[in-house]
């Protein structure tokens, strides 16, 4: 196969990778095997399928590092956005249309916005009833449409309604007290993980392999007990396993970890030996300058949801900072993106226009383009164990390539001085992507799924969900009657005083 491309990013996370102009790529056996003038390659390898054209422009794909692989977003399963202790206490009303149908919409979606490979994070039921079967299905559906994948098999044993369970539950008016304690898990520790631990011991040896990795996602640090995160800590290093955990998501959970005797959770990670293993830490919002110290020493890498973190109020991760503290960051769009669509290109750009709030001088650090390609690419492969992904269009690296009609872009003119990276990423839309290639093969051509069929997908989906909303009236009620009860709990959990790292405004 030969792509033909007016303009070619081969490394789009670098600002002094000049954009290549009326090249061909040759592909073969899924790798990049020549780069060259068009007209050139064409003729050396005449036999070959031509795609593309002048007016496209080739990169290497984007990666979503952190996605719950939702085809059904929560605000179109009915629960509006709202602060993540609050949100959470009601995504049981969210309706599924099946484990397999939710993440085969979720596949095609990333897929229209120029996604190869994306780092999907198990998110069971609790209790755990079936949840090896549902991690399968949701495998299945990513393989079948064709994506590069890293999965994450997903744990927790303590704090299934708010941070504290028992002082909750002992809160609470006693008409309410039995419905909540049916919402906490019955299983003993030891039953918990050691049916875990099997369980991921046999996925990991089933199913990883060159396009697909199969790694460690415990909840989150509030989720889970000491003991079980030192015997996780013990399961990641004799498994050589990544790790991936919900971090410091609000100011509630900074609070939480203040009340430990540790003195706040990467205290309380680093004690359990989390942190000396191969891991990322999801939204990391409410870092001490302390912490990134730590997380630097230890090699700790970062996801940032800009979209999510706005729709749920958690705050601003300062994402400057930790890049120029050299602490490695990706994107993740997590289900919950700016864009409903969730059309990465605007993801980007709304990274970009948060973290240039950093410094009132003009000398101090934020992003640019380059640095949030890097995030939404290179580092993305890396942070997300997608081995076989290098960010790079060059010879010998996997053929991830994404095309995208730049006529809309540039319509109807444009400088002849401007910078076709610069205007992609600023004007850029899902929608003008036209074709995804992932290890050589095309997955989708001219804007239409080539692995599976997006029209039954999506028929199969609206029907499912149709019949399936009734079935979650009664759990939906009661987390419903609990919410006015958990918002009264976390009354007073947040911190006498706030020193922000970006200067947005001033009251004085």
């Amino acid at each position: 196969m030969i792509i033909n491309a007016g303009y070619i990013l081969s490394n789009p996370g670098n600002p002094n990778s000049i954009p290549l102009r009326d090249k061909g790529i040759y592909i073969q056996e899924g790798k990049i095997i020549e780069i060259g003038e068009f007209s050139t390659i064409k003729k050396k390898y005449r036999e070959e399928e031509i795609i593309g054209g002048d007016n496209f422009l080739a990169m290497p794909g984007l990666i979503d590092c952190h996605s719950h692989g939702r085809g059904l977003s929560p605000l179109r399963g009915g629960v509006d956005y709202d602060h993540l202790e609050l949100w959470l206490s009601r995504t049981s009303k969210v309706p599924s249309p099946g484990k397999y149908l939710n993440s085969a919409y979720s596949a095609i979606k990333h897929i229209k916005s120029g996604i190869t490979g994306m780092v999907y994070i198990h998110i069971p039921p609790f209790p755990t009833l079936n949840s090896n079967q549902l991690f399968q299905d949701s495998l299945a559906a990513f393989q079948d449409a064709g994506l590069r994948l890293s999965a994450g098999y997903s744990i927790k044993d303590r704090n299934f309604i708010t941070y504290d369970d028992q002082k909750f539950l002992n809160e609470l008016p006693s008409s309410l007290t039995q419905a909540a304690s049916e919402l906490i898990p019955e299983e003993t520790d030891g039953d918990l993980f050691d049916r875990f631990a099997r369980e991921f011991k046999e996925l990991k040896n089933k199913y990883e392999k060159e396009n697909m990795n199969i790694f460690l996602a415990p909840t989150g640090p509030q989720w889970c007990s000491k003991s079980l995160m030192e015997k996780l800590t013990k399961l990641a290093l004799s498994t050589d396993s990544k790790v991936h955990i919900h971090t410091l998501q609000t100011v509630r959970q900074k609070e939480f970890g203040q009340q430990l005797p540790e003195g706040g959770l990467l205290e309380y990670m680093n004690e359990t030996g989390l942190l000396d293993t191969d891991l990322t830490l999801g939204h990391a919002i409410w870092l001490t300058e302390k912490d990134i110290e730590l997380i630097k020493s230890k090699s700790v890498s970062i996801t940032h949801h800009a979209g999510c973190n706005l729709h749920l109020k958690n705050g601003i991760a300062p994402v400057a900072n930790y890049l120029s503290n050299e602490v490695p960051v990706a994107v993740g769009l997590d289900d919950k993106p700016i864009s409903e669509d969730e059309d990465m290109f605007q993801e980007m750009r709304l990274i970009n226009s948060l973290h240039g709030q950093n410094n009132k001088e003009l000398s101090g650090y934020s992003l640019n383009p380059a640095d949030v390609l890097n995030m939404a690419t290179k580092n993305g492969g890396i942070i997300g164990g997608l081995t076989a992904y290098s960010g790079k269009i060059q010879k010998g690296s996997a053929a991830d390539i994404i095309l995208i009609d730049t006529n809309r872009i540039k319509e109807p003119w444009i400088h002849p001085d401007s910078d076709i990276r610069t205007l992609l990423f600023h004007k850029g839309l899902a929608k003008d992507v036209q074709t995804v290639i992932v290890g050589g093969k095309v997955i989708m051509k001219n804007g239409k799924i080539r692995t599976v069929n997006e029209n039954e997908i999506k028929r199969k989906f609206s029907a499912n969900l149709t019949a399936e909303i009734t079935k979650k009236k009664k759990e939906s009620d009661i987390r419903s009657d609990l919410k006015p009860h958990i918002r009264s709990f976390y009354e007073g959990w947040t911190p006498d005083s706030y020193e922000p790292y970006y200067n947005v405004n001033s009251k004085k």
